[in-house]
């Protein structure tokens, strides 16, 4: 199955890289008309479509091509949770791509992205138990599980729109953490959570040849929207499919969810609104210090590298947690080696809450020193 996976990658890439001069020369352009926007020209946008072609026929040659693997060992409802993720991220292309085209207006854009959330987490997958420990687990409930599914799926589909002013860097930071969501599914045994994620990763390669360095095309909120809603909802179906703690898709994602939520944060503290078009980003800082596009994008890759491998650790560690170095340790055994291997098994479960909390800390510290460099440099921040 793992050969079939990789052609699929490749296949989306090729399509989706030989689909974009075609939504080049449809003559949709991205003006530079905010606060916002790095570039100065008018430059053509929507190259997520093309992306979104190159992932969907990969797919469709995952399901229908005679003696494939994975299409025959989906159950009727894997196969039907599968479809509606596409269709899911494809409506948020839609939605997406009429902001392209008319600027729908951010109060309407979100009700509708919190409605097809909602959807999702309902009809699709949503993270309701979080595992801790041996047989130790946090049962959300069904309500709040519904709820914060849905707060995630929004989340994330927002995050990348935000993030996406540098070429490169939204599109090729979510190539990363989707190529972790599938190593980790691999593992995990979720099949269809894989086959999104690497279909999804082949699409933005291709996209990416167009985009990336010079950004001959923009992926356009109707990309940024349609792979984040794609990853979202992967990441859904894994924590469901697969049991990993509900954390591990946020650490994939993490140093777009970290700038996007601390940048929001800087402006409430600074009593800025929330909804209007700002360059308060850290990627934006770094580009009015003087960073190049490619550079700027390239910090991010390598931070959503080194997040989606501490993800794969995080997931994988409880299941190498022995369940006897969690529970009392019989009379005989020196009492050194029983408090070394409860805290060794306990630490290994509870990776992923560590991990979590260890990268909001780097983050905060991080995004603390840029924003003081950057003032005394007299750069607004």
């Amino acid at each position: 199955m793992l050969l079939e996976m990789v052609l699929a990658t490749a296949f989306a890439a090729l399509a989706s890289a030989a689909l974009t001069p075609v939504v080049i020369a449809a003559g949709l352009w991205d003006n530079p008309d905010n606060a916002r926007k790095n570039h100065r020209a008018p430059t053509p946008t929507a190259g997520g479509l093309a992306a979104a072609a190159g992932f969907a026929l990969a797919l469709a040659a995952l399901g229908f091509w005679p003696g494939a693997i994975w299409a025959d060992g989906l159950s009727g409802d894997a196969t039907l949770r599968t479809a509606l993720a596409v269709v899911a991220a494809f409506a948020a292309l839609v939605v997406g791509l009429f902001d392209d085209l008319s600027n729908l207006g951010p109060r309407f854009k979100f009700g509708l992205m919190t409605a097809l959330s909602l959807c999702i987490a309902i009809f699709i997958a949503r993270a309701q138990v979080f595992p801790i420990a041996g047989d130790i687990a946090f049962d959300t409930g069904i309500v709040f599980a519904v709820l914060g599914s849905a707060l995630w799926v929004f989340t994330m589909a927002n995050a990348v729109n935000f993030i996406d002013g540098a070429n490169g860097l939204a599109m090729g930071s979510m190539a990363f953490g989707l190529t972790g969501l599938a190593l980790i599914a691999w593992v995990h045994d979720a099949p269809h959570a894989m086959a999104l994620a690497l279909c999804g990763v082949g699409g933005l390669i291709g996209l990416l040849t167009w985009n990336f360095p010079a950004g001959k095309v923009f992926a356009g909120d109707a990309g940024s929207l349609f792979i984040g809603v794609l990853a979202a909802t992967a990441g859904l179906i894994l924590v469901q499919d697969g049991g990993v703690s509900p954390l591990i898709p946020a650490l994939l994602f993490f140093p777009i969810l970290a700038d996007v939520l601390l940048t929001l944060a800087h402006r409430v503290k600074k009593g800025r609104h929330l909804l209007e078009a700002h360059t308060d980003h850290l990627y934006q800082i770094g580009r009015r210090a003087g960073m190049s596009h490619a550079r700027s994008a390239a910090v991010y890759w390598i931070a959503t590298a080194h997040c989606a491998a501490i993800a794969f650790v995080a997931s994988y560690a409880p299941r190498i947690a022995p369940h006897s170095l969690l529970a009392p340790q019989p009379g005989d055994v020196p009492a050194a080696t029983v408090i070394v291997g409860q805290v060794a098994g306990w630490t290994a479960a509870l990776a992923p809450y560590i991990a979590l909390v260890v990268l909001a800390l780097v983050a905060m510290k991080v995004s603390g020193r840029v924003r003081r460099f950057a003032e005394a440099r007299g750069i607004d921040v």
